[in-house]
Order: structure tokens, then sequence, then C-alpha cells
């Protein structure tokens, strides 16, 4: 079924009931219509960079067919842009009531909560778009980031690594989950996780964000001649860029410390079994889904 599919049939409906609908009181077709067309004058609008006409359309387009999901996401979709993120929120939620097996304002509504700060209602919503679609990548990397927020560093290794699983390309998921590796004292994990990604890239092509962690786990690992090497490939990329000077000043100090002795020795294997990185534990979203009704304007 498509994303859609809900509304098209309503429109019909519309039609074959005398252009009324039966749970939504005076909404007609000639409203759904005529709402549709507003939101294209809205998007066009937005387009040409009329972004008061845009959202004067938008509210327009909304009061005409308060009922229809396509136009509240794509109304959130021009807040967000607008950065009014808090009515976009608003939007968001109300699509998501009105689009019962739409897993896609749920996510925005849960990307939207989340930057705001508002982790239990980003993981309740998160957790819907994931028990109408489980495959989604995109909902398990962001079930991920507010597992981390929380400090619920198991479960979110676990979304993390599903995440990874569903879009191995995803540079992402790898990267911030061997950032909480380094952060739990496992650079080794946050090693292979870094290699892992790695090998998606020809030679000479991986991100800069990937070569920067790659020089930090080695530098956790004591592997200061390894970091130095990746670091000056990074910085040969991208030379006024002075995140590289100061780490490179770390590890410059690093080597310096091990010199005399006192620094810290190379992690050469696992220091506890990864035997358990590959294993996936099947999420089961918790507590009831919020209440949206409010929503509804």
């Amino acid at each position: 079924m498509s994303r859609f599919g809900v509304i098209v049939p309503v429109s019909v409906l519309c039609l074959l009931l005398g252009c009324s609908l039966p749970r939504w009181r005076g909404l007609t077709a000639s409203d759904f219509v005529a709402a549709r067309q507003i939101s294209q004058q809205a998007t066009r609008a937005l387009y040409a960079g009329r972004a008061s006409e845009a959202s004067k359309a938008f509210e327009a387009a909304v009061r005409r067919c308060p009922h229809d999901p396509q136009i509240r996401e794509r109304f959130g979709d021009f807040l967000r842009t607008q950065g009014r993120d808090q009515e976009a929120l608003e939007q968001f939620l109300a699509a998501s009531q009105l689009a019962v097996d739409d897993p896609h304002p749920r996510l925005k509504a849960a990307e939207v909560a989340y930057q705001k700060g508002q982790f239990q209602l980003a993981e309740q919503l998160v957790g819907e778009a994931i028990k109408l679609q489980p495959q989604l990548p995109k909902a398990w990397l962001l079930f991920a980031r507010v597992l981390a927020s929380s400090r619920r560093w198991e479960e979110a290794v676990t979304a993390y690594m599903r995440a990874i699983a569903l879009a191995p390309e995803d540079p992402d998921a790898h990267i911030e989950l061997a950032k909480i590796y380094r952060q739990l004292g496992d650079p080794y994990k946050a090693l292979v996780t870094l290699q892992a990604l790695g090998h998606t890239y020809l030679p000479n092509e991986s991100p800069q964000q990937l070569l920067m962690e790659l020089a930090v786990t080695y530098q956790q690992m004591g592997r200061v001649q390894e970091a130095e090497e990746v670091l000056i490939a990074a910085k040969k990329r991208d030379p006024k860029n002075p995140a590289y000077d100061r780490l490179m000043a770390d590890i410059a100090a690093v080597r310096a410390s091990t010199s005399v002795g006192g620094g810290p020795s190379e992690i050469t294997a696992p220091p506890r079994s990864i035997a358990h990185a590959g294993t996936v534990i099947p999420f089961a979203p918790t507590g009831d889904a919020p209440h949206l009704t409010s929503h509804l304007r």
C-alpha cells in the first residue's frame, strides 16, 4: 500500500456518498481537492522564496481540510525549514493520528522531539514507527540516539547495530557507535566498527569524519604511529581545518609521554570478548502511544 493509500479512497467515497464523509462531518470532496490545490500553491510559493505566503497558504489548506495527513505532514516540513519546531511537531503528531499505518510522520515527529530534548516522547514515537516498519534504518538510528541520550548504553549499542545491519553503508551509525565504544573504554570495538565502515569505500575516498575517529581511536589504544599516519592523510585533504592541528598536538603529547615510559601501553587485543557484537536483540516497544488528539485543530 502507498503512503497515501487511505487518502484516495476517501476522496472517491466523498463522491459516492454525495460529497460528505460520515466520520468527519462537513468534509466534502470539494474541500479535499481545494485543500490539495492550496497546498500545492504553498509549495510553489516556498520554492519561489515567498515563505510568508507559503505559511498562509498551508494554514488555509489545513483549515479547509484538517483531516488530510499529507497536508499536515507537508506543513510540518515547511515549519521545520522556518525553525518553527514546536508548530512542526504539532502538525507531525496530527498527521500521525490521521495516517495510522504510516511510520513517516511519526519518525519526523520523533526527530523534532529528540532535537527539543523531549526524549520520552521521541522514544514513544520512534517505537511506533518501528512497529509499523521494522526494517526502517533511520528509525533504528534515531532510536539509538534517544537511548544514548538517556545513557542506556547497552540498548543504544543494540539499536545502532540494527541500524548498521539494515544500512551497512551509513557512516553516521558506525561513527556514533564507535564513539560510544570509546566512551565505554573499549577502543578495540570502536576500531572494528570503523574499519567495517572503511571497507565500504574505495581507497582514498573515506570521509574525513571517519579518518578523524580512526585517529582518535588509535590514540586511545596507544597506537600513536598509526594515529599520526591517519591524521596526516586527513589533513592533506583539508589542510585548513584546525581540528587536525589540535589532535596532532594531543598525539605528540602521548608520544612524548610514552618515550619516558609513563604513557599508556598499546592495546593489541580486545579487552574483553566481542563475540556478542553480532547479536541483535529484537526491539519490543513499551509504553502506551502518546495522546495525539489535542494536536488536531
